[in-house]
């Protein structure tokens, strides 16, 4: 067995704890968890996959990701999950996105989400997108913030909150937008009659690896302050 890669398992720890430590280790014939005990001098490793991994470990928010010949897969929690199918000849982490960036044996490009989808990672390409999501409020609550949780290495574009009825609408809060978006898109400050209706709108024009995961909106009632 030879040894390509290791890694520490708590990735939040900075110094190692005085008694043991866990490891993340791929070698050619699997994936293996590795205790090492600094009290007694020992390692024990113990076999989490037979998959081989074709590249170097790549962090991920919780654990790592690894390409394999077959796919790629998320190692956390000392288990090992297959995320995403295709043959993958080297990975990184995608600057933008933050999320592991994958090349297939042709050479084209994929970005591989955390719920295992794949798209095509090219930043260059873009295109225009149009989003818009309501909700009814009951009477005197208001919004005063949203959320949304976005990636895109390119935004130009708006984002808005109107208010209304839903056949007449009055845009309430624009905010203009150009650049990478990178998570978590905060929107505060808003100031917004009470309505019984209110939208949240997207649009602009959009790099291709643009995903939106899911959008809120933050209402309070009566003369409530959002917190």
């Amino acid at each position: 067995m030879e040894v390509a890669d290791m890694a520490l398992a708590d990735r939040s720890r900075t110094t190692w704890d005085s008694s043991r430590c866990h490891l993340y280790a791929t070698a050619s014939d699997g994936i293996y968890g590795v205790r090492v005990d600094m009290a007694s001098e020992r390692i024990a490793a113990t076999s989490l996959s037979g998959v081989r991994v074709t590249g170097s470990l790549i962090p991920a928010r919780e654990g790592y990701y690894a390409a394999t010949g077959s796919g790629v897969v998320a190692i956390a929690g000392g288990c090992v999950k297959a995320i995403g199918g295709g043959r993958w000849m080297s990975a990184r982490i995608d600057p933008s996105s933050g999320l592991p960036l994958m090349t297939d044996v042709s050479g084209r490009s994929f970005l591989v989400d955390d719920d295992g989808t794949e798209y095509m990672a090219d930043p260059a390409r873009q295109g225009e997108a149009e989003w818009r999501a309501g909700v009814e409020l009951e009477e005197g609550e208001r919004v005063c913030g949203a959320e949304l949780r976005l990636r895109a290495s390119s935004f130009d574009g708006v984002v808005e909150i109107a208010a209304g009825g839903r056949r007449r609408m009055q845009t309430v809060s624009r905010w203009r937008i150009r650049g990478p978006i990178r998570g978590v898109l905060r929107l505060k400050g808003v100031v917004c009659p009470s309505r019984p209706y209110v939208e949240l709108r997207l649009k602009g024009r959009v790099s291709a690896d643009m995903r939106l995961r899911s959008a809120t909106v933050d209402v309070v009632a009566g003369g409530g302050k959002c917190v």
